[in-house]
């Protein structure tokens, strides 16, 4: 993947819409699990419903000084059990920061008849899976990616997707929408050393960028050509982060 200065997306790329937070959440075992949310029917983005996702969402409020405090903020929203959810954010560190550019037709999302263009701050995640048998009830050795699925389904917001290493294998029929597809073809080969076969979504656009998710966002040279940011009337009124 492409690495890109901030400058330089500005430069292509602006206006920006946000800045997001996700994480790659890995259950760890004898073969590893990936676990996602399933967009449904009603989605904003029309041509993504039935996807997979990375847990997470945008910055939305002022008091979210970090992408890491938005993160907390976007899967405290999505993930209903307490337990599992402190469990997943404790074991959080930060991979990257990326950029995306969703095309119109491509997202579909209506009410936006322009193109999608986001920062989106990585973090990974990593909870073994016998805690999870121990929350759920479930055989150790033996509880399958469905087994888990059914159950995460019922503590979460979107429906829950479980996806074993070997369907990224032998190829995965579901697709990752915004981009994110792109990070976890990446991920899978340099981790696992083999070439997934992930149905990656045409003309999305994404690039690596120099700053990670441990920037505070008064920080990133990206900041006054978001879009929408917290409790700021227009990309000059900055005061409220110290930026003044």
């Amino acid at each position: 993947m492409e690495s890109i200065l901030e400058e330089d997306i500005i430069k292509l790329w602006q206006p920006l819409n946000n800045h997001a937070s996700v994480v790659r959440i890995e259950i760890t075992g004898k073969e590893p699990l990936y676990w996602f949310e399933r967009k449904t029917h009603g989605y904003a983005a029309k041509n993504f419903e039935g996807t997979l996702c990375y847990h997470g969402g945008n910055w939305r409020k002022a008091e979210e000084k970090t992408p890491l405090e938005t993160l907390n903020g976007e899967v405290g929203t999505e993930i209903k059990d307490y337990r599992i959810l402190r469990e997943l954010l404790a074991s959080a560190r930060p991979v990257g920061d990326y950029f995306s550019h969703v095309p119109r037709e491509v997202h579909g999302n209506p009410k936006q008849d322009y193109p999608y263009n986001f920062v989106f701050s990585l973090f990974e995640a990593k909870i073994n899976r016998n805690y999870f048998s121990e929350r759920f009830d479930l055989d150790e050795e033996s509880f399958s990616a469905e087994d888990l699925e059914k159950a995460l389904t019922q503590v979460q917001q979107y429906p829950a997707a479980v996806i074993s290493l070997q369907q990224f294998k032998e190829g995965l029929e579901d697709q990752i929408c915004w981009g994110y597809d792109q990070v976890m073809y990446e991920y899978l080969k340099k981790k696992h050393g083999f070439t997934p076969k992930i149905k990656i979504i045409e003309g999305i656009e994404v690039r690596r960028l120099e700053s990670d998710p441990r920037t505070p966002y008064q920080g990133l040279k990206t900041l006054k050509h978001y879009r929408s940011k917290p409790n700021l009337k227009d990309v000059s009124d900055l005061h409220t982060f110290g930026m003044s």
